[in-house]
């Protein structure tokens, strides 16, 4: 998943586990709102593991959040699904959900009892899988193997440990570079870094 993440060496602290804390959307909430970035992780009682990333603090204060940095994937298909629409509904707060991705939403952990009522509907906000389009049940099945009533097996949510990050705000370099020549034309840049 770090890699997904765009950080082999990024460290995450559990926050949440519901074998361990319980099924209610409320005791989620008050292990793990105003922690930062989250990470959730998902096994189903069919076999799938999937989850998703928020770069946005959860919370029990209800509405969109607005982000293009989130993202869903699928451990069993080897996929990461990034935002490729709709920024303002990038991530669902509510104090009777779970970490709630899209405004289809494209994955919600949402009920009374968080082992119930999942869903996924890729495609909303988030990408659907090459060859599948936004409503079709391929894409909708895709993370979680089923659209909607899987029952979640585990669930766990992670915090982004403080002062993992690999990159520190001294070691940034500014680069200039004389673009004019390149005015009219498509370019592409690439970086490469060795920390």
């Amino acid at each position: 998943i770090n890699s997904w993440y765009g950080n082999n060496d990024a460290e995450w602290e559990l926050c949440y586990q519901m074998s361990v804390d319980g099924t209610s959307p409320s005791t989620f909430h008050s292990k793990c709102d105003n922690k930062g970035e989250t990470m959730a992780v998902v096994e189903a009682t069919n076999g799938y593991k999937f989850g998703g990333y928020s770069p946005v603090s959860m919370s029990t204060s209800s509405g969109y959040r607005s982000t293009s940095s989130g993202w869903l994937y699928s451990i069993n298909r080897d996929t990461k699904h990034k935002w490729y629409r709709y920024s303002q509904y990038g991530q669902y707060m509510n104090s009777s959900y779970g970490p709630t991705w899209g405004g289809g939403h494209d994955m919600r952990l949402a009920s009374s009892d968080m082992r119930y009522n999942g869903y996924t509907y890729l495609g909303h906000t988030y990408q659907c899988p090459s060859g599948y389009g936004y409503g079709s049940s391929g894409c909708q099945s895709w993370i979680a193997g089923q659209y909607n009533n899987w029952t979640s097996k585990e669930f766990e949510v992670y915090k982004r440990r403080s002062g993992s990050s690999s990159f520190q705000t001294d070691s940034w370099v500014d680069f200039k570079f004389d673009l004019s020549k390149y005015v009219g034309k498509e370019v592409e840049f690439e970086f490469y870094f060795d920390t």
